[in-house]
């Protein structure tokens, strides 16, 4: 083997041997898998150093001091790998202390030898086969990869230490939440006084946050009072209010009292803070409103807070009855047993109908419709192929038994043709019931997973009023014939509707109005939709509609982080594609640079 042939192939060989005996050791971890890809990748690697070790020997001056080097690296590798075998197996648990030791040498070789390797390698590489070498230029490369390398084991050494000592630092952005639109409507709503009385200990930096976020609601609604209190000066009026210690908002109005607890420590408070408009606009609600009943129809298969049984995989409903309670209703289920087959109960404020599986029975059917008649609330969430005509006919409106399909604006889930049954619009109307939605407009998609049309009949029935409040993207067609692809003669595209706000009866001030909202797919309201902002959204003001609670629509103001969530595979595939694919992708680019600057010398007359 001649001295003068490049030797980056060994290079190459100590990588993949390097990342072999990572796969075997880390990933695999047992078996003969582990077994072959260690033995494989420590046969690479010793390889490419006894090869290494000859070119030193028929090398001379500079050539021979560079291999050296480079020698001495490979070797530095090979001992940090043996150091990392030796340290999974048997016999590390008879040397405790040593294992300890070892745990923290193996990165260190692998790192002190690796990224001075590669960075020399480079170097050396650039360099014409017969050609001198310049050995200041590769121990130049060697020692910057040195740098990186000692960079990289302080980075890690720091964060050991930290960790063993319980040192955290939050770099997140963080902001307080300030009140949201809905929160501002509700305090200019207030009938009656409402006291906030803080408890916090003086110069606290939590209870300057809320104090800021009270004092910005004050100027929206003058009956909301603010009463600072420390319960150390003050305990007298702290256990009149039920306070035990600092830290506590407590919310009163007209006997009614709520409170919450955010602590009086920053760090520990910020989760709190993030959410503060929202957990805020819940207590204002329950002090300043009377509560009602809100019941949700049971029976008939419909989303509730646990799945119906093993074979139903339909996402529940628990976010929308979360919505209900933070308006300060309370929900009671209503059935048969509860009177459904006869008559809606008189202290219901409104009846929440969410994809029932089942049609509802006739004597059921006409039960919801006489109570809408006498100025009732409803909100039909239904599915396609659920026989609706006894609850839909006497609002004016029909549900299509077959799903609206899109192959443009769709959610894609599973990248098979079905997804296009998961359509997205931000088509809506300017009825009170997406208030929030139509001012975000195309801003604001939301989703709908198997969605029928919910289609105005031509003639509606007497004192029977109907308003198409979302649209379905312009591309979207009735697939008649379930195979999820348009047929151009056979289907049509067009701008379907999705969801209507109906008004019945309601002629003067002694008739009560009867509403429902309709919307032709349970999922738009079900958990899983309700993590997106304008499902949620959606919900929310039509709840508010429905209850005639309109003038209090909009955002909850809002700074928590969303969390983001991988399956396991997902998450070892994102965390070793930052650690290895960025870096790679830096030294890939960097090599190709010195590659072009090394052509353009050579070609220099």
């Amino acid at each position: 083997m001649s001295a003068g042939v490049r030797s980056h192939g060994l290079t190459v060989a100590v990588g993949v041997g390097s990342a072999l005996v990572f796969a075997g050791e880390r990933l695999v971890q047992v078996g003969n898998g582990r077994l072959g890809a260690t033995g494989l990748g420590l046969a690479l690697v010793g390889l490419a150093t006894a090869a290494r070790a000859l070119r030193v020997a028929r090398g001379a001056g500079d050539r021979r001091a560079v291999e050296a080097v480079l020698l001495g690296l490979q070797g530095t590798v090979l001992a940090g790998l043996l150091l990392g075998v030796w340290l999974t197996g048997a016999r590390a648990v008879d040397w405790p202390r040593w294992t300890v030791v070892a745990s923290a040498l193996v990165p260190l070789l692998v790192s002190v030898g690796g990224w001075p390797l590669l960075l020399g390698e480079l170097s050396y590489a650039s360099t014409p086969a017969e050609a001198e070498v310049e050995g200041g230029r590769v121990m130049d490369a060697v020692y910057s990869g040195l740098g990186l390398a000692f960079l990289l084991v302080f980075a890690f050494s720091a964060y050991f230490v930290a960790s063993e000592r319980d040192v955290r630092v939050d770099l997140s952005r963080f902001r307080v939440a300030k009140p949201g639109e809905a929160t501002r409507k509700v305090a200019q709503a207030l009938e009656e006084p409402v006291t906030v009385v803080t408890f916090f200990p003086p110069a606290n930096d939590v209870a300057q946050a809320v104090h800021d976020y009270v004092s910005a609601l004050q100027a929206e609604g003058p009956n909301l009072k603010l009463e600072k209190r420390d319960v150390a000066v003050d305990p007298a009026r702290a256990r009149e209010l039920g306070v035990s210690g600092n830290g506590a908002v407590l919310l009163s109005a007209g006997g009614r009292k709520e409170q919450f607890l955010l602590g009086t420590d920053l760090e520990r408070a910020r989760g709190d803070l993030r959410r503060l408009d929202e957990d805020f606009q819940k207590r204002l609600l329950a002090v300043s409103r009377p509560r009602k009943v809100v019941y949700v129809t049971a029976g008939h298969g419909e989303r509730g807070e646990d799945r119906g049984g093993t074979t139903d995989q339909r996402p529940t409903a628990r976010l929308l009855r979360k919505m209900v309670e933070a308006l300060n209703h309370a929900v009671k289920p209503l059935g048969t047993a509860e009177g459904l087959g006869s008559e809606v109960p008189a202290d219901a404020a409104a009846v929440l109908v969410v994809g029932p599986r089942q049609a509802l029975l006739p004597e059921e059917a006409g039960a919801l419709g006489r109570y809408v008649q006498r100025g009732g609330r409803v909100l039909y969430a239904l599915e396609p192929g659920v026989e609706a005509a006894g609850l839909l006919g006497p609002l004016g409106l029909t549900l299509t038994a077959h799903l609206l399909a899109n192959d443009v604006a769709y959610l894609q889930r599973t990248n098979q043709v079905s997804d296009r049954a998961g359509i997205a619009t931000s088509t809506y109307s300017s009825h009170p019931s997406v208030t929030t939605l139509s001012q975000l407009g195309r801003r604001a998609p939301m989703v709908l997973l198997e969605a029928g049309a919910v289609q105005p009949q031509k003639a509606l029935p007497a004192g029977v009023s109907v308003d198409v409040t979302v649209r379905a993207h312009p591309q979207t067609w009735l697939d008649a014939d379930g195979d999820y692809a348009f047929t151009k003669d056979a289907e049509e595209r067009k701008g379907w509707e999705l969801a209507a706000a109906v008004k019945v009866g309601g002629g003067g001030k002694d008739v009560p109005e009867g509403r429902a909202l309709v919307v032709g797919d349970a999922d738009a309201v079900s958990d899983l939709l309700l993590q997106n902002e304008p499902n949620l959204l959606f919900a929310s003001d039509g709840l508010k509609w429905l209850l005639g609670e309109e003038q209090l629509a909009g955002s909850v103001s809002n700074e928590e982080d969303v969390a983001l969530q991988h399956t396991r595979s997902k998450g070892v595939a994102w965390f070793y594609s930052t650690l290895f694919g960025a870096p790679g992708l830096v030294l890939l680019g960097g090599y190709l640079y010195v590659r072009r600057r090394g052509g353009r010398r050579e070609a220099r007359p």
